[in-house]
């Protein structure tokens, strides 16, 4: 991983940051209710600029009613390769490197007048940036640090002392750097009382799971992989040692942004979007009426994050609070180290106090992380402030490209507060049952039918699991259900006004509201990493996700004017939100 990108991340810290068919679709046979204007269509070059995002992605000789993903994203896939040091590219790809590269101006930029913590922060990415001091210092740190506190490594020391090695004090020096070969350990919320810490003990992360490794293609490409990957380190440790390598044995900062403007609009569509997903839920026929209020209610107690807590920018000597123990030492090893110890200790000083259940600090993820999530221990959901740019949000663009956009995004994290995991938790994040038993066996049914649906799709390189991906499929098509209906009522409440943009005359606000919603998801990936996402990956390869979701609603079809049969428009439509 690239040093510089590690400490970017390190800001979290600080927390303070054609035509439509021409041939194929007769327009009047698509919705009317909020058909663009007849006002003259706006020609300026934010409009234009619009206009680009969708048309320069649309590939129009490709039938929307039969591979929508394909008819949105075409353009984009021919014009975006894959570049020879990555495996994926997408929207989030394009949107995170930006963001790196705004935070590292952010960085290298000196002011008179800093707080503490962000201070430190500077001090601490001018010392990952020293290359000088690097090549000075070599990896002496890590083979003192490996020296005194393990024993030695066995790999670079030919008379490696057993003796001096303890497993369990070894274990002990890596978790305090970060690192837990064997098992995780943290202090965390208990779930079924949010209120109090237990401490969880984990399997570790080990560079592949059992699936990919037992699996016939792909095992021997991963343990001959690892095995390289042993042999390239222990090549660069031993560069500055006397040994050669045929005598081992090798088996607050926020973003240059209005954040203000955006997040009123970001806060008013959260609102609208849950207020689509209480209308999924009152019109779920199979749900018994306690149940239904019960959801109703943890709807209504779910803690949404637009970009960033709002505390952690008026009160910033709360950032100063939580570092203030950090110190930046005489090398960047020793200073991570420190970092981390730090981090550490504060996490084992949680385990006897008592939690609120959302803290602002303590709880808060990287914000320069272009995602969006929802934490069920917590019924939080978050919206980080990295993802509220284009293509996502534009406060700039017709709201059709937002609540397409962002507003899929936000109704799939609130789905997942309902999803066949989310659903295990209640209105305070406690892991406590809030279903009749009715209810549930009808939830699962559904969940059957989709396991179903998306089991039956395919990719070059493999078959999609519906098991392994439900939840996912499940938030991707509640979420987009919950923004469409959102939507709507954004343009009841502002009296069905929408900009008509000159290039998409064609094309409903309806019909632009689900091209945003596709168009987020265009990516390109190689054979090799789609492979392997399809045994380990919760979530559905990107053409499914937007096929799957857009041919399980009518509103899609009847957007599209898509005949009965049609691929995109099958009889049977898997619902369960």
């Amino acid at each position: 991983m690239d040093p510089s990108w590690y400490f970017l991340s390190l800001i979290s810290l600080l927390r303070v940051f054609e035509w439509l068919l021409i041939v194929q679709i007769d327009p009047v046979r698509a919705l009317e209710s909020y058909a663009p204007s007849s006002q003259k269509a706006c020609e300026t070059p934010q409009c234009r600029k619009t206009a680009s995002k969708f048309l320069d992605r649309i590939n129009t000789s490709v039938d929307p009613c039969e591979d929508f993903y394909f008819y949105a994203c075409g353009n984009w896939l021919n014009a975006h390769p894959i570049p020879d040091n990555e495996t994926t590219v997408d929207e989030f790809y394009y949107l995170q490197k930006a963001i790196k590269e705004t935070g590292q101006q952010l960085l290298n930029n000196e002011t008179n007048q800093m707080f503490p913590s962000e201070a430190k922060l500077k001090d601490l990415y001018r010392q990952c940036k020293d290359e000088d001091q690097t090549a000075r210092v070599g990896i002496k740190p890590l083979l003192d640090f490996l020296d005194t506190h393990i024993g030695g490594w066995p790999i670079i020391t030919p008379n490696w002392n057993a003796s001096r090695f303890d497993i369990f004090s070894a274990l002990v020096w890596f978790y305090f750097t970060g690192s837990e070969p064997f098992f995780h350990m943290q202090v965390t919320k208990d779930l079924v009382d949010p209120l109090v810490n237990v401490i969880v003990v984990e399997p570790g992360d080990t560079y592949a799971g059992v699936d990919i490794l037992t699996n016939n293609i792909t095992g021997k490409l991963y343990t001959e992989s690892y095995q390289q990957l042993l042999s390239n380190v222990t090549a660069l440790l031993l560069r500055d040692t006397n040994l050669s390598q045929s005598e081992i044995d090798v088996a607050s900062i926020k973003e240059i942004v209005d954040f203000q403007h955006y997040l009123g609009m970001a806060t008013n569509m959260v609102s609208d979007i849950q207020y689509g997903f209480r209308e999924l839920l009152s019109s779920a026929s199979w749900m018994d009426n306690a149940t239904r209020e019960a959801a109703i209610k943890k709807l209504g107690a779910m803690i949404d994050v637009a970009a960033y807590p709002d505390i952690l920018i008026s009160n910033i000597f709360l950032i100063d609070a939580e570092y203030a123990d950090v110190v930046i030492h005489e090398n960047y090893v020793q200073t991570m180290w420190q970092v981390s110890r730090n981090a550490k200790y504060r996490e084992l000083q949680r385990y006897p106090r008592n939690n609120p259940r959302y803290d602002p600090v303590r709880d808060t993820l990287d914000v320069t992380w272009v995602n969006s999530y929802y934490e069920q221990a917590n019924n939080v959901l978050n919206v980080n402030a990295a993802i509220l740019q284009p293509p996502f949000y534009d406060t700039e663009s017709p709201q059709y490209y937002n609540y397409g956009g962002i507003g899929t995004v936000i109704g799939h994290e609130t789905t997942h507060g309902f999803d066949s995991l989310g659903s295990n938790y209640n209105d305070q994040g406690a892991r406590k049952s809030w279903w009749s038993n009715a209810t549930r066996a009808a939830f699962d049914e559904r969940t059957h039918g989709m396991v179903a649906q998306y089991d039956n799709y395919n990719i070059a390189v493999g078959k999609v699991n519906g098991q392994l991906t439900l939840t996912e499929n499940i938030a991707d098509n509640g979420g987009i259900r919950a923004a469409y209906k959102g939507y709507l009522r954004h343009l009841d409440l502002s009296s069905r006004q929408e900009t008509s943009i000159a290039g998409l005359e064609k094309y409903s606000f309806e019909q632009l509201f689900f091209l945003s919603a596709a168009q987020v998801w265009c990516q390109n990936i190689r054979p090799e990493t789609a492979r392997t996402k399809l045994l380990t990956d919760v979530h559905s390869p990107a053409q499914w996700r937007v096929n799957g979701m857009m041919s399980n609603m009518e509103e899609f079809a009847k957007a599209f004017s898509c005949s009965s049969g049609a691929r995109m428009n099958p009889e049977s439509k898997r619902i369960v939100w």
